[in-house]
């Protein structure tokens, strides 16, 4: 059959063979998903700043009930330390719980300082031994042993006291830092997930010291010194790291930063005090060593 360029257009081969096909017989595709979800911010969880985790809203619950579930959280951030896992407990947080934990620890500590009363005296003891002292000097006057205790009684309860002004102090300023580098969160849900880690770790490294300290005062010197303070440094040197890591994965979980800007807040601090420290030295032994010159006869 020839080609006729006379042909209409819908004639012959030039027709679809099936008809053309309906435009609108399917509807406009859709998405067999639906919409992604959103996070409480506006945006999908994943799309989200810093972890990629949207933690729930806060819901208020029964003081009785969050109590009761702490030695599990205490359990879940320290083995399982991300910043997803803070942002899981966020919904948690209540002035109620927190002021529970800050008290318990003081208390704690309150139990573990008047414990070692006894072993001090005997701490002191091994130290003596270790000083080189003239022959039938008595080491340990009476009157110094009950002078020590006193102030270390006192000591005690200035140190009790002091477990929520240093929390508070510490605390405020990391979230003072997370703020000037744009952090959402709230003081609240900060010290609430800072406690989920702050407190178990400070028991494990009060008793650690604890068991050192009777080590030392009851082992002989100076092998029982030794030991003692390798495990006090090592264990505090450990958990001081550790307390670090999960500090930042709180402020990433909380103020929705990225881990860059929460490292940054969690270690500012340190430079600057590390800083102050160095010029403060510096001072010092400027200081010595104009008294000194000074002193030296011309």
């Amino acid at each position: 059959m020839s080609y006729d360029p006379n042909q209409a257009p819908k004639s012959g081969y030039g027709n679809p063979p099936y008809g053309v096909p309906p435009s609108e017989s399917y509807g406009s595709p859709q998405n067999p998903y639906g919409a992604p979800p959103q996070g409480p911010y506006g945006a999908p969880a994943y799309q989200q700043p810093g972890f990629g985790y949207s933690p729930p809203p806060v819901t208020p619950r029964p003081l009785s009930d969050t109590i009761r579930e702490l030695p599990r959280q205490y359990i879940k951030v320290i083995t399982k330390p991300s910043a997803a896992t803070f942002a899981e407990e966020i919904n948690k947080a209540s002035w109620g719980t927190l002021w529970v934990q800050l008290l318990g620890l003081a208390l704690f500590s309150l139990v573990i300082s008047l414990l070692l009363i006894p072993l001090y005296p005997l701490l002191i003891q091994r130290i003596l031994e270790v000083i080189p002292m003239p022959p039938g000097a008595n080491p340990l006057p009476p009157a110094t042993l009950q002078q020590f205790q006193t102030s270390y009684l006192n000591s005690v309860v200035s140190s009790v006291a002091s477990v929520p002004v240093y929390f508070f102090i510490g605390q405020g300023i990391y979230y003072f830092l997370a703020k000037a580098f744009r952090g959402t969160g709230t003081f609240l849900a900060q010290g609430y997930t800072a406690l989920l880690f702050y407190v178990p770790l400070t028991i494990i490294g009060s008793v650690l010291a604890t068991l050192a300290l009777a080590l030392g005062a009851l082992a002989p010197a100076p092998a029982g010194l030794l030991i003692a303070l390798s495990l006090v440094l090592l264990s505090g040197l450990a958990l001081d790291v550790y307390r670090i890591v999960l500090q930042i994965f709180t402020i990433m979980a909380v103020h929705r930063l990225s881990g860059g800007r929460a490292t940054a807040v969690v270690l500012i601090p340190y430079a600057v005090f590390l800083v102050l420290y160095l010029i403060l030295i510096f001072l010092l032994v400027f200081i010595v060593i104009f008294i000194l010159s000074a002193l030296r006869p011309h």
